[in-house]
């Protein structure tokens, strides 16, 4: 009698009967049957449906074209990715196909022609994560934190040097997670209790915490768009009134959100969002609101910014909120540090102060402040801390829209 197991073996076993004929003959015939069935099981299995099996994600998978204008490093058998070459492609050469093979680029060392399999490309174009009140009242004035020195013409040196450095140890790293949306503070100092009220935590319904917000007045909480996109009031809460993400707190679920309409995911512009809670926010010595800024920030003004955003890039989130203080940078500086990265618009802020200092993965929609009013809303940077400054949405420039919506809604 043959088996299943019997086509894994090669071989039959015969059960034996009260009355057993043997012939060698039609045995040997029947030997012969159950291997050429067991060869043709063989066969068709390992042709038709092992391969299965194994995911082939190089064929089974596709990517974007190389585009003239983009970022690349060249591939050198001989040397480490650290030392690999920057180029930027200047002409896609496609075969008869319509694939693109072999690209012309450009570097500083002149024009070189390479196949693309050479090139390991920086994904800087699709790293876009899409992360789609009455008046303040005891206004609270945030503390300044340790003294630091700002020389607007070294940072300017510094930040410029660091440009490509940063942008190929990000890529070597793994700094492309997200590397635009650069929700923790990194290079700052533990917040004690109470010191920033007007903070607030969006989380998960099972109080991950996501994003950061300021508190406006005792219904409305200012974040950015990335934060909410995707988002619904029946997906998130706000959690105001402590410093600690684990302990204590005042949790109010969400009554609606506001996206800004002309929120780009894709520019990362206009990334600012209302997030109202569905029952008044208490204010007291933990929990208090900020207020919206009279004047536009000047460039070399000191600011602060607050969060609970990661310590270091990778690495892990702090228990307790963190604050550093940063000076602002001009749009013109700023828009040269990024080019060829990702625009820079006159409705966002730039700041940093020096390597090892700014904001990452955790602290975005919190408050960028000056004084005692928020004037910018943590948007986007090259994670984290790096050498290049962070990007905030310009608060005041979305001043006359935050109004609007509080007061129609």
């Amino acid at each position: 009698m043959s088996k299943p197991f019997h086509l894994q073996i090669h071989s039959a076993v015969y059960a034996k009967t009260e009355e057993h004929h043997y012939d060698r003959d039609s045995a040997s015939i029947s030997l012969q049957l159950i291997q050429a069935l067991s060869q043709r099981f063989w066969t068709l299995w390992t042709k038709s449906y092992l391969h299965t099996l194994q995911t082939r994600s190089k064929w089974l998978s596709t990517s974007s074209p190389p585009q003239v204008g983009e970022l690349v490093l060249i591939k050198e058998d001989n040397q480490p990715p650290l030392q690999w070459k920057l180029g930027r492609i200047i002409r896609t050469l496609p075969g008869k196909d319509g694939v693109i093979r072999v690209v012309d680029l450009d570097t500083k060392h002149g024009s070189l022609r390479r196949p693309v399999f050479k090139l390991a490309r920086l994904p800087l174009d699709s790293a876009h994560e899409e992360v789609q009140p009455r008046p303040p009242q005891d206004v609270y004035v945030p503390p300044i934190a340790e003294e630091h020195h700002y020389d607007r013409d070294s940072a300017s040196i510094s930040l410029q040097c660091h440009r490509i450095v940063c942008l190929i140890s990000a890529f070597v790293l793994r700094g492309f997670e997200s590397p635009f949306l650069a929700p923790r503070v990194v290079g700052g100092v533990t917040v004690p209790d109470g010191r920033i009220p007007y903070q607030a935590s969006l989380r998960t319904l099972f109080n991950s915490h996501f994003c950061g917000g300021s508190i406006l007045n005792e219904k409305w909480v200012l974040t950015a768009a990335h934060c909410t996109v995707g988002q619904s009031h029946l997906t998130m809460q706000v959690v105001v009134g402590t410093n600690n993400l684990h302990i204590g707190g005042e949790h109010h679920s969400v009554e609606s959100i506001i996206i800004h309409s002309d929120y780009n995911s894709m520019a990362i512009s206009n990334d600012v969002s209302l997030v109202k809670v569905s029952n008044d926010i208490v204010f007291n010595d933990n929990v208090q609101s900020i207020q919206l800024p009279d004047d536009d920030t000047d460039v070399g003004a000191d600011v602060m910014l607050s969060g609970w955003g990661r310590l270091s890039y990778p690495g892990v989130y702090p228990n307790h909120l963190q604050m550093l203080n940063l000076t602002s940078l001009s749009v013109e500086l700023c828009q040269d540090i990024f080019v060829g990265i990702n625009p820079v618009f006159s409705t966002q802020i730039c700041a940093m102060t020096k390597v090892g200092e700014g904001a990452c993965h955790g602290d975005s929609g919190g408050p960028l402040v000056e004084g005692n009013t928020v004037v910018g809303v943590v948007s986007w940077g090259m994670p984290c801390a790096r050498g290049y400054p962070d990007v905030y949405s310009r608060v005041f420039a979305f001043k006359d829209w935050i109004l609007e919506k509080m007061e129609q809604n």
